[in-house]
């Protein structure tokens, strides 16, 4: 509510009031837009926003934000305590396809924490490319083979079964689910797909309950890197409940991130950060799918609208309704 009594920095705006409404089903967001309920709707899928466009009584907007799609791997029980699976893991994705199919598109595919263009990204790591036979040829080396030709593969008399968590929350995610699990398949894995709320699965995850857990993770919601080294990436952070690399641990990586801590020479502080990304890139505790774009779908009386590239403020100071 706007208050003209109160002095206010900057612009003051025009609206006088805002009401947020907490709408966690991205279909329920858009349809109450279509319906008039909202006059704005946040972050929906490209599935949803696609409905909306070439429609003159709505705007698309689009944003890109320091948030990676990416799954976290159970390294302390088979088969992803071993890096040979994490790696196939990451050969037997089409990213770029995922991109163009479950996201219409609107996304980039990841090859490592950061995207392109952000200073802190390490832009000379190779990403891994889809390559399906070198994904076998590493379960084959990991001692997983499709011994009774049922497609499916064993080692030592277990199945290559895995439980593969997400939530719906993020609509986008359990479709990504769904074709990763496809992808599995095709080189031996059985998967089983479980889609909770997201209350729900990151208890399965904080648990140990699970074998893959795919997420969305905001990266820079403190503008420096040291925050989601620590909690995603050091071992006091992979100890314990968080949404990075799980129950991971590697001295060396340990080692950079606190030397980059009292580190002040900022391109020191990159070379550090550098050499953690290309380590988790390769021994794969985690596996980056894609970059975010995210989507805000407003009416178009709505002008001055401004969306805010770490999704924590919203610019409505220039907002005003015609």
């Amino acid at each position: 509510i706007r208050n003209l009594e109160k002095s206010h920095y900057g612009t003051v705006p025009t609206i006088e009031r805002v009401t947020y409404r907490i709408v966690p089903e991205a279909v329920t967001r858009g349809l109450m837009l279509r319906g008039g309920d909202i006059q704005s709707a946040m972050i929906l899928p490209p599935h949803i926003s696609s409905g909306f466009v070439g429609n003159n009584d709505y705007q698309v907007l689009e944003q890109p934000i320091p948030r990676v799609r990416m799954v976290a791997f159970n390294t302390e029980r088979a088969p992803f305590d071993d890096k040979r699976v994490r790696q196939a893991f990451n050969y037997a994705i089409d990213r770029d396809a995922i991109v163009n199919s479950v996201l219409e598109g609107v996304g980039s595919p990841a090859g490592g924490l950061f995207p392109d263009g952000f200073y802190w990204a390490n832009e000379n790591i190779k990403p891994y490319t889809y390559n399906p036979q070198k994904a076998k040829e590493l379960l084959t080396d990991a001692g997983w083979m499709d011994s009774n030709g049922d497609g499916f593969r064993e080692r030592d008399g277990t199945r290559l079964k895995v439980v593969f968590t997400t939530y719906p929350e993020r609509a986008e995610l359990p479709p990504h689910a769904e074709v990763i699990q496809q992808y599995l398949k095709a080189i031996g894995f059985d998967v089983e797909l479980k889609v909770l709320n997201v209350d729900a699965s990151n208890k399965l995850r904080n648990d140990g309950n699970f074998d893959i857990f795919l997420m969305g993770r905001g990266l820079l919601f403190i503008p420096d890197p040291d925050s989601i080294m620590m909690t995603d990436y050091h071992s006091s952070g992979t100890s314990g409940d968080g949404w990075g690399a799980y129950r991971w641990q590697n001295d060396r990586v340990d080692a950079l991130i606190e030397e980059a801590q009292v580190t002040s020479d900022p391109a020191k502080r990159k070379a550090l950060y550098d050499e953690v990304q290309a380590i988790v890139v390769d021994e794969a505790p985690v596996a980056y799918l894609n970059y975010y774009v995210n989507i805000d779908v407003i009416r178009s009386n709505i002008h001055g609208y401004k969306m805010h590239p770490t999704e924590q403020c919203f610019h409505l100071e220039n907002v005003y309704i015609t």
